[in-house]
């Protein structure tokens, strides 16, 4: 831009591109600029309004014509502007719902780059959940849901998180393949997967497995048994399922395809396909999944699936040839 550029002409330049600024949520607005008399001079408000938006935030622009004046830099002007007016937004959508001023802390949450390394996933029951759901982020698979959330804090006692309210994709201008891709990323870093070998006792009790995680160890000590998959805080250890590769190494390690028993949020079983296991493991596993046992915040899922190297990605069992499986566990 030329120097020596009047405010008028800057004013225009504002008006005519600043929407290409802003986040997608706002590229329907109406730009407009309003010239305020205060005391015996005049302020210009920038405001972009919505139809159905019951107030906008308006921002002055005459502090940024004078730092526009001291770099020359339309776009960096441009893009301060945006970023200020989306902030403003923000707060005062938030106060105006719920009375609360935004902390500078969570100001952070609306920034995807800032949340994108924070961003995991767990697993929960669909139809047990459906009111939470209604309102949080997630992705539907099967009976089970794929739920995305903040990681807060980290500590010796565990991890707090915050769930994303659907809204948020909006606010942070990116689609849910993006949040699934952050979150596939970090969710194995915050909680490694494991697979242990299932032990005599009930799979709940920390004595029933044994101390090798055999993820680590990259071998199995018998391709035949049963195998705990869980992470190594074993809680909501069940989304190791969704990590990258892991099913893929399991199969590798154990040489067969095998079913997947969901038992938990915490936990499934890796289940050899061509041999059946010893009975009372199996009818611990079965009527845990039936949902049995459990109280039905830990439920996850009443689908058997199966991992096979043809299809190499985990699928629902048919119905009938899981009614073959159960009658033959149950003889």
């Amino acid at each position: 831009m030329e120097k020596g550029i009047r405010y008028s002409d800057f004013l225009g330049q504002v008006e005519k591109r600043i929407l290409d600024f802003m986040p997608e949520k706002f590229r329907d607005c109406r730009v407009h600029i309003e010239e305020i008399e205060i005391g015996e001079g005049t302020i210009e408000i920038l405001g972009l309004f919505k139809d159905e938006a019951p107030a906008v935030p308006g921002i002055s622009l005459r502090n940024y014509f004078k730092e526009f004046l001291g770099c020359w830099n339309m776009d960096k002007i441009l893009k301060e502007i945006a970023e200020d007016y989306r902030k403003l937004d923000i707060e005062m959508r938030v106060e105006l719902e719920t009375g609360h001023k935004v902390t500078e802390e969570e100001m952070e949450l609306f920034d995807f780059e800032k949340m994108k390394d924070k961003i995991c996933f767990r697993l929960m029951n669909y139809n047990a959940n459906r009111d939470f759901l209604e309102i949080s982020l997630h992705e539907r698979c099967m009976d089970f849901a794929k739920v995305y959330y903040i990681v807060e804090a980290e500590d010796e006692k565990g991890i707090s998180y915050r769930c994303i309210p659907n809204v948020m994709l909006d606010e942070w201008g990116v689609t849910l393949n993006e949040v699934d891709k952050a979150a596939s990323e970090n969710t194995p870093k915050y909680f490694a997967p494991a697979l242990y070998e299932a032990g005599e006792l009930s799979l709940f009790c920390e004595n029933g497995v044994s101390a090798v995680n055999y993820l680590k160890a990259g071998r199995l000590p018998d391709a035949e048994n049963c195998f705990v998959l869980t992470n190594e805080r074993k809680r909501l250890g069940a989304g190791a399922i969704m990590y990258p590769e892991v099913l893929q190494q399991i199969w590798d390690m154990m040489g067969k395809d095998f079913y997947v028993v969901p038992i938990s949020i915490d936990e499934v079983i890796i289940m050899p396909k061509d041999r059946m296991c010893k009975a009372e493991r199996i009818i611990e596993a079965k009527l845990i999944s039936d949902n049995k046992h459990l109280p039905s915040k830990y439920l996850l899922s009443n689908t058997l699936m199966e991992y096979t190297n043809e299809d190499l990605m985990l699928l629902p069992v048919q119905r009938d040839v899981k009614e073959k499986i159960r009658n033959d566990y149950e003889r």
